[in-house]
């Protein structure tokens, strides 16, 4: 009977001791689990607090001034109308160049025979280049009035002429020289010895026809242009002067056949 009570006792002894130990494990995992949900809500709101760094709306209904912007109060009257001013457009329009014939000025233009005197065309319809029968040499001499020309602008200048006459023969003579110069107002016999510039040279031969336009004669015509000068002027000769046979050879040109032709804005 005293065992029997004896292993009873310890039976309820041993229960104790293991409701004790699991009451006392219980208390430790709960302990674990109130720090851990600790532990959860502070680093949960340390993350919100790093994720929502933005102004937060301090009134019910309203909304942020940055997502949706203030629009300016309607005054009631329709929109001012900008027109465009037609004269401010701009234009654009293709322009062709104006055409101009000179000819020939008969009053200074002619020709000068060497030692003697000078001919214009006033007196003798026809501009003389080459020699005569004693072998002096004759220097053709054209003048055109450029002065109404002063303020254009120029972009071409060409001169030619419908007919050469031709006296004796040119054997002889290798090239028919133009020259541009500046010879004044007036042809004079002195002019002979005014030198000028050489814009081209022919080969001389019977089939001669004057067509001339290039860069030398564009630049000399500018220079004349600029220069204020009334006339642009041209002398002709052939080299060398003479064929020394004694016979008149050479290009007789009519004053009327010999133009200068100009291209302006």
């Amino acid at each position: 009977m005293k065992n029997r009570f004896f292993t009873i006792l310890i039976i309820i002894v041993g229960l104790s001791l293991i409701s004790t130990a699991s009451i006392c494990n219980a208390c430790k995992t709960l302990g674990s689990l109130i720090k851990n949900a600790e532990d959860l809500i502070i680093s949960e709101t340390f993350i919100a607090t790093i994720q929502d760094d933005s102004p937060q709306d301090t009134s019910e209904g309203e909304t942020s001034s940055a997502s949706e912007p203030e629009l300016p109060e309607s005054s009631g009257e329709p929109d001012p109308v900008i027109e465009e001013d037609e004269d401010s457009a701009e234009i654009f329009e293709f322009i062709l160049p104006e055409k101009e014939i000179l000819r020939a000025d008969r009053g200074i233009s002619g020709y000068i025979v060497e030692g003697g005197s000078a001919v214009t065309c006033a007196d003798y319809d026809y501009i003389v280049v080459g020699d005569n029968h004693v072998n002096q040499v004759l220097r053709g001499y054209i003048s055109f009035n450029i002065s109404g020309l002063w303020i254009k602008d120029i972009r071409r200048v060409r001169t030619a002429s419908e007919t050469f006459g031709l006296t004796g023969n040119l054997s002889g003579f290798s090239s028919l020289d133009i020259k541009a110069c500046n010879y004044g107002n007036s042809l004079e016999t002195a002019d002979f010895a005014v030198d000028g510039i050489q814009i081209i040279s022919f080969p001389a031969s019977s089939s001669l026809s004057l067509s001339l336009s290039n860069e030398a004669m564009l630049e000399t015509f500018m220079n004349a242009i600029e220069g204020r000068q009334n006339y642009y002027q041209l002398q002709l000769e052939f080299s060398p002067h003479t064929n020394n046979n004694s016979q008149p050879d050479g290009f007789n040109i009519k004053t009327d056949s010999i133009y200068l032709e100009v291209e302006y804005y």
